[in-house]
C-alpha cells in the first residue's frame, strides 16, 4: 500500500553487500529483527566450520538450544581422530603403532582463520535440520 516494499528489498540489497564481514551472531541478530532469512544460516556455517568452539559469551548470546545445536553440527563435521594400534610382541616387546590414515575431512587455513574443508552445503544441510537453528 504505501510502497516500503521496495524500500525494503533496496536496503536489504545495500546490506547484502557488507554483512558477510559482520560477525556471525551479529549476523543472526540482524536477520531475525529483520526478518531476513537469507543471512541467517550462512551465520551458522560460520560458527560450525569455523576452528574455534563457541566462547562463553557467543554460547550466553545464542542460548542453551542453539549452542548445544552448533556444537551438534560441529562435531558431526568434526573429524574422527583414529588411535594407533599397539599390540605387545613376544617377550613384553612393544610393537611400532601402526600409522594411522588420514580422515577424509581435512582442516585448511583461510586468512587468518582456519576452517574445515567441508561443503557449505553439507554444513548448511545439517544447520536446516536442527530444530533449533531454523529461521522463525
Amino acid at each position: 500500500m504505501w510502497g516500503f516494499d521496495d524500500i525494503r528489498e533496496k536496503i536489504v540489497e545495500q546490506v547484502d553487500k557488507i554483512i558477510s564481514a559482520v560477525d556471525p551472531l551479529d549476523r543472526i541478530g540482524a536477520s531475525l529483527k529483520c526478518q531476513v532469512e537469507k543471512w541467517f544460516h550462512p551465520a551458522y556455517v560460520v560458527l560450525c566450520k569455523r576452528e574455534t568452539g563457541l566462547s562463553d559469551a557467543e554460547a550466553e548470546r545464542l542460548g542453551l538450544r542453539r549452542s548445544t545445536a552448533v556444537w551438534r553440527v560441529r562435531e558431526f563435521l568434526r573429524p574422527v581422530p583414529t588411535q594407533p594400534q599397539v599390540s605387545f610382541g613376544g617377550f613384553g616387546a612393544f610393537n611400532q603403532p601402526q600409522p594411522t590414515l588420514p580422515s577424509p575431512v581435512q582442516l585448511i587455513r583461510s586468512g587468518n582463520s582456519n576452517v574445515l574443508n567441508v561443503s557449505d552445503a553439507k554444513a548448511l544441510d545439517l544447520i536446516k535440520k536442527e530444530e533449533a537453528l531454523k529461521f522463525c
